[in-house]
């Protein structure tokens, strides 16, 4: 997270949700260093805050990845055990940026898009944006993962081995981002992947 800043415009949010290795990160980060947002926040990290105080026996889904297997066993529905999980802890970020009238771009794997997020925020008098970091070719998504995470001490085989799983989960993230009306964005085809936001949001 960066520093506070003042700003007298109306304060800005950007959501941006995706499945892994959708280049979500470098979004945000462009988000945050182009348009001067002064917090930029992960669901990585909001999920780790909030494991202190669950522990596994309590919160199953909330101490795994969200793409592997949970008590379903389906892709789709472990992602979401895994999301409803973070989603208090996503809420509180998002409500005490609003009530400091600060910027904030969050993102990351455990966002479900929803348009109430966005709803709250402009009926607060700010400009909001939802978006969807997608990799439409699966080669392409294939290699960025292991690209990735190439310099990692774990590596790309568990992403490898649950790969089928999420590129299910992707196709759910989309979905319900077409029925809340967010932007979807491929960072890997999008030679500007800002052209679009800044219309949105500027």
């Amino acid at each position: 997270m960066t520093e506070d800043s003042t700003v007298e415009r109306s304060p800005r949010l950007a959501i941006i949700a995706g499945a892994t290795g959708t280049g979500k990160s470098t979004l945000a980060h462009m988000i945050a260093h182009e348009l001067g947002f002064s917090r930029c926040v992960s669901t990585d990290t909001i999920r780790e805050v909030m494991r202190i105080s669950a522990s596994l026996a309590d919160s199953p889904a909330l101490h795994r990845s969200s793409y592997s297997t949970g008590e379903t066993g389906d892709p789709v529905n472990d992602w979401l055990d895994s999301a409803e999980a973070v989603e208090k802890g996503i809420d509180a970020v998002i409500d005490r940026a609003r009530t400091q009238g600060v910027d904030l771009v969050v993102e990351g794997v455990h966002i479900i898009p929803k348009s109430s997020w966005l709803r709250d925020w402009r009926e607060a008098g700010g400009r909001a944006i939802g978006i969807v970091a997608t990799a439409d070719a699966e080669n392409q998504h294939r290699e960025f993962i292991m690209k990735r995470e190439a310099g990692t001490y774990r590596g790309s085989e568990r992403y490898m081995l649950a790969f089928d799983r999420i590129r299910i989960v992707q196709r759910a993230i989309m979905e319900r981002a077409r029925v809340a009306d967010w932007v979807r964005i491929d960072p890997l085809l999008h030679d500007d992947p800002m052209l679009r936001i800044r219309q949105k949001i500027e």
